[in-house]
């Protein structure tokens, strides 16, 4: 009852979400509800609809009353009854007109609950007409079962921006009738002045039922959804809408107004993840290419769940992420969102103290609160960290697994923690060929909830267009020999363990580190990497991705690319700087800054940047190594795409490896080839030049 609704006599959208704090908990206690609204548009009537989900689910009935504005000439014939045919025409087409321009948003799902009450006879509307000016008051009488009433006046600036909190500051005052003396002197007064004006008995204001056009054009509009379709999607839109989160200075999380010069806002894509994970049960998997916003999108949710009705007492949100730069990153941004995470990586002696602090706090406060951790998957599967994090309510634990399939793992999955919250995060979860890692991601955290590929992303403008140049990079003879070799010996290992016998794997996995380092360090590649830079001088902002090492030399020392690169680069003249995991973050944080104010031209990496790590001043990437994984160019190529100031589109240049011309039919080569030609039309078919391979093979 709204006795037991936990109200306040006063809310202010600068320090409370009026949706979440005030109208869904008065509503849904209600029986009846009274609303009346400033002048007649899609804005007012949205206003009205705020909240509206608990009344349809408890079969209550509401009296709406909206003002119009006419002139002195028209509401003289409106007051005599003699010709109010022109203004409903002009209603019924205002109506007509905004309804046909909603798009599917928060306010078209409140016109749903509108129309669904409307349809079943249990919302009645009236116009309100004045000499001049025009019928502006906002006010509303909520009653219960109980006879108890809640009467409220507020301030709504029922515009085009009165949908979003943080651009119109809003407030509402609230009178209670169990609170005798107060109500007397404010409520009263307003009880007597809504039923005056619903039986059309004020000396001044007009007010007329709304016609039968009007009233059948509005009943049409849900289209015969049902009650619980409607509250579904109500209750979605209202959770991850602009009004729905607590903008307080405080410890909890808050929705920044801008990030760098941008005005803060999800993309559509975003909104739309959002609602579908909501519809699973807050579980599942977010399919996002690299650069789309993922780290925000899960920020957002965490940061309206953190001030929710459905956890009254907080959450604790656990990122698990899988390098050290790239919680860092996580931190950093989680600061826009008013998050002071706690980092749990390198020696317990840091962070585990901390640790268990603050899961007591979390614990034992009755007040609101929140918690955030960022942990990195080696930490994430110790029992010093385990132990402590299973001390929190399941109920109250979000946990995001950023580049979520690294967790595709037995023993790994086993030690992730029985959060009621789960969202997996990665451009590439799983491959066709991946069914295994399939399984056992959607075990923990659900089905894919939300899919947004790079062509969806560039058509959107969320990722820069760009243009792609395959450079043909021939194997020599004894290059090709040695990639025969290890590859027959391979085969060997991996016939003899498909036959049920044992094998000795790190030889195995010696031998694919050895043949993916064979192709990332082609001599032809370092020599058609010099005849680029030589011709096309020195370009900024520039992007080397070397392989993970060298093979061995005469000597057996082994020869790493990334040095051959750097030197090639010293020598026309390149500012460059190495970006590798063997480095301290301090120094990549500052290498980074370098990059991005162009102090240096170009970094030239390994594996430290296939995963997470932002680079969006990049707007030209020499990839000299790709493994056969599809995931890692995916990422590579994404990485490269992410939008930046000034930056119109990217520039990729691929180091194809092609066998020598007579070994093409020998079938080891088909199957490198094919995997090549294949990496190259998934590149070219999104590029600006779409380009075609030079050369055709017969194989």
């Amino acid at each position: 009852m709204l006795r037991s609704a936990g109200l306040k006599f006063g809310y202010s959208s600068e320090n409370s979400s009026i949706v979440n704090d005030f109208y869904i908990p008065a509503l849904k206690s209600a029986k009846h509800y009274d609303r009346a609204v400033g002048f007649f548009s899609s804005a007012s009537l949205s206003i009205a609809a705020r909240g509206l989900a608990p009344l349809l689910q408890s079969e209550g009935s509401m009296h709406l009353i909206i003002g119009y504005p006419v002139n002195v000439e028209d509401f003289q014939a409106i007051q005599k009854g003699v010709d109010i045919a022109p203004q409903f025409l002009r209603i019924n087409n205002q109506a007509t007109d905004f309804f046909s321009k909603l798009e599917d948003n928060l306010e078209c799902r409140r016109f749903d609950a509108l129309s669904y009450l409307v349809a079943s006879g249990r919302l009645k509307i009236r116009f309100a007409f004045r000499p001049r000016g025009m019928y502006h008051e906002k006010i509303g009488i909520i009653r219960d079962c109980d006879g108890d009433r809640v009467v409220f006046i507020g301030s709504a600036n029922e515009t085009e921006n009165a949908l979003c909190d943080d651009l119109n500051s809003e407030s509402i005052s609230a009178y209670y009738s169990w609170y005798s003396e107060i109500y007397e002197y404010y409520g009263i007064d307003i009880e007597e002045r809504f039923e005056k004006l619903w039986l059309d008995k004020q000396p001044i204001t007009k007010t007329v039922e709304a016609s039968a056009e009007f009233i059948e054009q509005l009943a049409d509009y849900h289209s015969g959804k049902t009650a619980d379709q409607i509250i579904k999607a109500l209750n979605h839109a209202e959770l991850f809408s602009d009004e729905s989160y607590t903008i307080e200075y405080n410890d909890l999380p808050q929705l920044p107004s801008f990030i760098g010069r941008n005005k803060y806002e999800l993309r559509k894509h975003q909104k739309s993840a959002l609602k579908d994970w909501q519809d699973k049960k807050f579980n599942g998997i977010m399919k996002l290419a690299t650069g789309a916003g993922k780290t925000i999108t899960a920020l957002h949710a965490s940061t309206v769940l953190s001030t929710h009705s459905n956890f009254p007492r907080g959450i604790c949100l656990i990122v698990a992420v899988p390098y050290q730069g790239l919680a860092e990153q996580w931190h950093d941004e989680m600061s826009m969102f008013n998050i002071n995470a706690l980092l749990c990586y390198k020696s317990q002696q840091i962070w585990l103290q901390e640790l268990k602090n603050q899961i007591s706090d979390f614990n034992l406060t009755t007040q609101q609160s929140f918690m955030a951790i960022v942990v990195v998957n080696d930490t994430l599967k110790k029992d010093s960290f385990l132990n402590e994090i299973n001390k929190i309510n399941p109920n109250r634990m979000f946990f995001v697994g950023d580049e979520c399939h690294n967790h595709a793992n037995k023993k790994l999955l086993s030690r992730l923690p029985n959060a009621r919250l789960r969202l997996g995060l990665s451009a590439t979860p799983w491959s066709d060929s991946e069914a295994d890692k399939q399984q056992m991601l959607e075990g923990y955290y659900g089905d894919i909830v939300a899919r947004y590929g790079l062509k969806e992303a560039i058509e959107d403008n969320v990722l820069c267009p760009y243009d792609y140049f395959p450079i043909p990079c021939p194997m020599n003879d004894e290059e090709a020999d040695l990639y025969e070799n290890i590859t027959a010996s391979i085969a060997k290992l991996e016939a003899t363990k498909a036959s049920g016998s044992s094998i000795n794997e790190e030889v195995l996995m010696h031998l694919y580190l050895k043949r993916t380092r064979l192709l990332g360090n082609l001599e032809s590649k370092l020599e058609e990497l010099e005849a680029l830079v030589s011709t096309q001088g020195i370009q900024t902002h520039t992007l080397f991705y070397c392989g993970e090492g060298g093979v061995e030399n005469d000597l057996g020392e082994d020869e790493c690319t990334i040095d051959e690169v750097t030197k090639i680069l010293d020598k026309h003249g390149w500012r460059t700087s190495k970006f590798t995991s063997e480095q301290s973050l301090s120094v990549r944080k500052q290498i980074m800054v370098s990059f991005k104010n162009a102090t240096i031209d170009a970094l030239v990496s390994k594996r430290v940047l296939d995963e997470g790590i932002d680079v969006p001043a990049c707007s030209q990437a020499f990839i000299m190594a790709s493994t056969r994984n599809e995931r890692q160019y995916v990422q590579r190529r994404g990485r490269v795409l992410r939008r930046a100031p000034g930056k119109e589109k990217a520039v990729i240049y691929d180091f194809v490896v092609i066998p020598p011309e007579g070994r093409r039919k020998v079938s080891c080569f088909i199957s490198m080839l094919n995997q090549e030609i294949h990496r190259v039309n998934e590149f070219s078919i999104l590029s600006i030049n779409k380009p075609h391979m030079d050369v055709k093979y017969e194989l």
